[in-house]
């Protein structure tokens, strides 16, 4: 006797916020790209949809424009945001080598931090020119896209301009706490510093990393 099997429905990421079913919702080009020519989903075809905040659909294809784009309608709703938020964690790393960046980038996705802020120091060597900056945003949005996918993730973190150390405290709220990361022997292993504070924990830690060497 034979057996059959339900194909394991693929993710992709939307550009918008999931809002209920019914509604009619568009694929970009690089999602359509990999949708269409790479795992060769077509019209009438079911797949799963997520904004990055959170929420997840059923979703069915029912066309394909010709600035690249795909139409699909969703069908249902499969995951809803919850509105019980746990730490927040957000991440501010002075730039470092392309390499280590988007690995730095891709791990911080998988491990579930909210925000990664690079950061530019008196001692940072790698520089970011305006001009550069937006293609460089797309290529971090994008590697944080596909860590996501790999591990399951219906959050996508926000990644930001990289900013200078002094603009970048100064947006933290005083009764937030910063944690900063020292080679120092004589500083506090992160785990025990964190077991120190379940009496009273905090709802955001803002982890701070300096420049290489």
């Amino acid at each position: 006797m034979g057996t059959t099997s339900k194909r394991r429905l693929r993710r992709f990421f939307l550009a918008s916020a999931i809002q209920e079913p019914g509604e009619e919702v568009y694929l970009e080009k690089g999602e359509t790209r990999h949708l269409r020519n790479t795992l060769r989903l077509g019209i009438g075809e079911s797949c799963l949809l997520t904004d990055g905040q959170g929420n997840e659909a059923e979703a069915r294809i029912q066309g394909f424009f010709a600035d690249g784009r795909t139409h699909l309608t969703v069908e249902k709703i499969t995951v809803s945001e919850n509105s019980e938020k746990g730490l927040l964690l957000k991440a501010y790393v002075a730039l470092v080598q392309k390499n280590k960046l988007d690995y730095l980038i891709e791990k911080s996705q998988e491990l579930g931090v909210q925000e990664f802020i690079p950061l530019e120091t008196q001692r940072t060597a790698v520089k970011i020119s305006a001009s550069n900056q937006k293609k460089i945003l797309l290529r971090w949005n994008k590697i944080a896209q596909e860590a996501a996918k790999q591990s399951g993730s219906l959050s996508l973190i926000k990644i930001c301009p990289p900013q200078r150390i002094g603009e970048a405290l100064s947006r933290v709220p005083r009764a937030d706490r910063i944690v900063i990361f020292h080679p120092a022997r004589e500083a506090a292993p992160f785990s025990q510093w964190l077991s120190r504070l379940q009496d009273s924990p905090p709802q955001t830690l803002h982890l701070f990393w300096g420049p290489e060497g």
